[in-house]
């Protein structure tokens, strides 16, 4: 994204890659794929969040109207329902096949700036901002109505599920990574990184039993079970 507009590139042919351009009114600030990359999910600072059609360009439904700038966006894993997270303060699930809001707004006490769905589309995991936020905290949410299922304090940079569902990351620039349950378990599995600025993304492997994590200088694989295996890039 660049401006008021995002872009596609189709780079199969690599010699001579096409372009095309999506545009907003105002800032696109986050974008993702959704299933099969048939559409893609933009968010902009006008507060609108707009799905494309991938092969044509063009609009694919009317912009969802989250009422806020949209600093993240996420597709859920069946494609029906995807997340936006603004800067007022709240995330909202949409079903995009109904044209409808999936959820009461789902609150924070400051700019939700990180979304994710869990691979099993249960759960919807909503962090807050990192400098002005009184009560710092990732929350987890039921995606079919929005209860709360449970709040973990902290300042994070970046967060994910494991493939069953049954586990988050957070990572934070106090270079740890910290793993734990979705259910209300207040122990978490603590894994030290190194690094310049802190872990700024991180990923599972498919079979959960490794993490990926990734700061502005360094690259790290820890193993999630007892935290060896180190290994750095």
């Amino acid at each position: 994204a660049s401006g008021r507009s995002a872009y596609i590139w189709n780079v199969r042919d690599a010699a001579s890659p096409t372009r095309i351009r999506l545009r907003h009114s105002s800032s696109v600030w986050n974008l993702c794929f959704g299933r099969n990359d048939e559409l893609i999910l933009t968010g902009a600072a006008d507060g609108n969040a707009r799905l494309w059609d991938v092969k044509s360009g063009k609009p694919a439904a009317n912009d969802i109207n989250h009422g806020a700038a949209v600093v993240a966006v996420a597709f859920g894993p069946s494609g029906q329902l995807v997340a936006t997270a603004g800067s007022d303060g709240t995330a909202r699930v949409w079903d995009i096949a109904r044209h409808v809001a999936q959820t009461p707004p789902l609150r924070h006490t400051a700019q939700v700036n990180r979304v994710a769905f869990s691979p099993d589309g249960k759960f919807l995991a909503t962090a807050d901002a990192l400098s002005s936020a009184p009560a710092k905290s990732i929350k987890i949410w039921d995606t079919h109505n929005g209860r709360l299922i449970r709040t973990i304090r902290g300042a994070f940079n970046c967060l994910a599920f494991t493939s069953d569902s049954q586990r988050i990351a957070s990572a934070s620039q106090g270079f740890t990574v910290k793993i734990w349950s979705v259910a209300d378990d207040p122990e978490a599995a603590q894994l030290p990184v190194r690094g310049d600025f802190g872990p700024q993304h991180l990923v599972f492997s498919p079979g959960g039993n490794r993490i990926v994590v990734a700061d502005d200088s360094t690259y790290f694989t820890e193993r999630t079970d007892d935290g060896t295996g180190t290994h750095t890039f």
